[in-house]
């Protein structure tokens, strides 16, 4: 994922990016990251994100949703317009 900094940002950790820097990071990273994901991240768990949607908020982990745990459409006003497309093509794929 690739964005451009817009005003200065201080991370929690003291590093601060100025204006106009491009800043990138994979998703696999993202993904992978213990402090998001629980200190299992690495381990495949089929069951995770149903398991995340049985909290209290369940529109949050749906497939096409986006937030801070799962970026991979994107995010806030940048978030892919057609990801329920692609979701629904996904779904057709499985079909039997």
């Amino acid at each position: 994922m690739q964005r451009t900094v817009l005003v200065p940002y201080t991370f929690k950790d003291g590093l601060t990016v100025p204006p106009r820097l491009s800043v990138n990071f994979t998703s696999v990273q993202h993904s992978m990251d213990e402090d998001i994901h629980s200190s299992n991240a690495d381990t495949f768990d089929p069951k995770r994100w149903f398991k995340k949607r049985q909290g209290f908020d369940t529109s949050k982990f749906q497939f096409a949703s986006t937030s801070d745990e799962w970026l991979n459409w994107g995010g806030g006003p940048h978030s892919c317009p057609r990801r329920a497309w692609g979701g629904a093509g996904d779904l057709r794929d499985c079909q039997v």
